[in-house]
């Protein structure tokens, strides 16, 4: 998304069954050790990479 398109918030739903979203956040930002909203940031990021080296791992085992 370019830069001029950020929204200036973004908002989680945590009600209505999606209460493990905030257990989750929260576990997140005491792994990161930052706030709530640079562990999702991080959490994100790092999903990335490591799907991305999951997935050059199994490449190499077929």
């Amino acid at each position: 998304m370019a830069r001029n398109q950020t929204p200036g918030s973004v908002r989680i739903r945590t009600d209505d069954g999606n209460e493990w979203r905030y257990d989750a956040i929260e576990k997140a930002a005491n792994f990161y050790d930052c706030n709530r909203s640079s562990a999702v940031a991080f959490a994100c990021e790092d999903v990335d990479q490591l799907v991305n080296a999951a997935r050059r791992v199994l490449e190499r085992t077929t």
